[in-house]
């Protein structure tokens, strides 16, 4: 899982205990697709845990038909709307 956390195919953060996987990131046991492209859109700011989790697996989102941006990318749907949303969020911090 390391070399995922670093190709940012996955997102990890460090913690007392080590790098940590939250477990949004494998609904139904399978990873969520795409993350690799959505994950870099997140400025340094909003690098967080709880927003980076709020933003993709909390949050549903008009933009998505009112689906988080798990759910949107697990059901299918294109990255490219993920990406600009997950931009603009960077942008407002």
């Amino acid at each position: 899982m390391i070399d995922w956390a670093g190709s940012e195919a996955l997102y990890a953060f460090a913690s007392e205990e080590g790098l940590r996987f939250p477990e949004w990131q494998f609904p139904d046991g399978q990873r969520v697709p795409y993350l690799d492209l959505v994950l870099p859109s997140f400025g340094a700011a909003t690098r967080h845990p709880y927003t980076v989790e709020g933003f993709l697996a909390d949050v549903p989102h008009e933009e998505l038909d009112d689906l988080t941006a798990v759910q949107w990318l697990i059901r299918g749907g294109h990255p490219e709307p993920v990406v600009q949303l997950a931009m603009s969020v960077a942008r407002g911090f």
